[in-house]
């Protein structure tokens, strides 16, 4: 296995075993309620189900009976992509089960998880209108769904807003696997120029968000989170923390207007919620260990 390679596998190995509170001799009970949340750890957790399906919460039983209705089960695994969607489900207050899989335990291939996503990839959302999936289209429908972290679709910011959004996830997500996995696309060969390029990259387009982020535009506001600036801190924490060559770490700092909006939001009591979920502790978004 070559260097990007081997710091690949370490970055995913450090997610799952130094940020994943069982792991860390720390093992929590397989459900846990925290606020509007429920989750479970799987698969150590449930040794009769080897995937992580185990049986109705005993949450959406009491909700049965007259209790608060489960709306959502997020599907994912600790500090991967359902990182953003776990922030947003947690803004919008509605009731959710976070359940967690194990990425090398087979849990992502399972047939009931083929099911849900036909790569075995995360994030994947069950919702009342079936389950979706792809990180940005999930972070889009639940700010429409809620009526909040975005304009609505009739406000006149919604088209500025839109173009930043959609810029996020066709420039900084793609670039951001490319820093990450530069051997995907063309092989082992031409890794560390595929590296380089997608840093260069993301240089250059997070500096434009900066500027849009500094002026202050009434669609993207400093003060309280939107699903922009959720999803931006999931790429910059990846970029900072988990880059193929470490040399090639881009440091948010070197945006202020988005450093900003990042430390802000990973302050709140519920990011801190999530973070505690995931096992991560500290600035988690805005200076990450890889």
């Amino acid at each position: 296995m070559n260097a990007p390679r081997q710091r690949a596998a370490r970055a995913r190995q450090h997610s799952e075993s130094n940020r994943n509170a069982f792991a860390l001799g720390k093992r929590p009970p397989c459900r846990k309620s925290v606020g509007n949340v429920a989750f479970r750890l799987t698969p150590a957790c449930d040794k009769t189900h080897p995937a992580g399906i185990t049986s109705a919460p005993a949450d959406t039983e009491k909700d049965n009976k007259g209790g608060k209705k489960l709306t959502y089960r997020l599907y994912g695994v600790p500090d991967f992509a359902n990182l953003a969607v776990h922030l947003a489900l947690e803004e919008t207050a509605a009731p959710y089960e976070a359940v967690f899989l194990g990425s090398d335990a087979g849990d992502l291939k399972t047939p009931d998880h083929l099911a849900r996503h036909p790569l075995g990839m995360v994030p994947a959302l069950e919702t009342p209108d079936g389950t979706m999936i792809e990180t940005a289209a999930i972070l889009l429908w639940l700010a429409d769904r809620h009526g909040s972290l975005a304009p609505t679709p009739n406000h006149p910011d919604r088209a500025a807003f839109l173009s930043a959004f959609f810029f996020t996830s066709s420039n900084i997500h793609i670039a951001a696997l490319d820093l990450l996995h530069p051997y995907r696309p063309a092989g082992d060969g031409p890794a560390r120029d595929v590296a380089s390029g997608a840093h260069d990259r993301l240089m250059s387009r997070l500096a434009v968000l900066d500027r849009i982020a500094a002026g202050n535009p009434a669609w993207w506001p400093s003060d309280r989170p939107t699903i922009l600036t959720i999803y931006l801190a999931l790429l910059t924490r990846w970029t900072r923390a988990f880059p193929a060559y470490p040399d090639l770490a881009i440091n948010l700092s070197d945006f202020p207007a988005l450093h900003a909006r990042t430390a802000a939001l990973e302050t709140r009591p519920t990011a801190q919620r999530v973070a505690a979920l995931h096992g991560l502790t500290g600035r988690f978004l805005t200076e990450p260990e890889g």
